[in-house]
């Protein structure tokens, strides 16, 4: 939707907007959210998906099997991923409603098996131990993976930095 030089959408054009696995590869959601509804038109759906934590990543007795999952992942890819309620909060700040949750984890689960020896077969071993451990947060429910759907309901203003 953006560059470094600009935008490559005009304001309030679109009528949909769908990311699939990027989002955590923007240096800020909150510019992103600002982009996305600045080029959809009121009503505009914008569509993404992410990992959020489990509600129950903090145990309160720490399973030290998950307690490791949980810092190597963020070793590798930094702190853990906004939670659902920090997704409305954001929602509502730039001018989108949150309007459908739907956690994929079960179905997405069994394909890391194949991805894995996929990308060790390619030489890939980096790509490989990032899918393991993806994996592994999914498996012992540090995480979950959800489609996210937003509907653009206020009027759009600036981007915040």
């Amino acid at each position: 939707m953006a560059t470094p030089a600009g935008s490559l959408l005009r304001a309030r054009r679109s009528t949909a907007s769908w990311r699939w696995n990027v989002i955590f590869h923007f240096p800020s959601r909150r510019q992103f959210f600002g982009e996305a509804r600045r080029v959809l038109r009121r009503g505009g759906k914008l569509a993404l998906s992410d990992f959020i934590p489990a509600a129950d990543a903090t145990p309160v007795t720490p399973d030290p099997q998950r307690a490791e999952v949980v810092r190597r992942v963020a070793d590798k890819f930094g702190p853990m991923f906004p939670t659902l309620d920090e997704y409305r909060q954001l929602a509502r700040e730039t001018g989108f409603e949150v309007t459908v949750v739907d956690d994929v984890t079960p179905g997405l689960v069994p394909s890391f098996k194949v991805v894995r020896k996929l990308l060790q077969r390619a030489g890939r071993e980096e790509m490989a131990w990032a899918t393991d451990m993806i994996e592994a947060q999914l498996r012992h429910q540090v995480s979950r993976y959800v489609i996210l759907a937003f509907d653009a309901t206020t009027p759009a203003s600036a981007p915040a930095a």
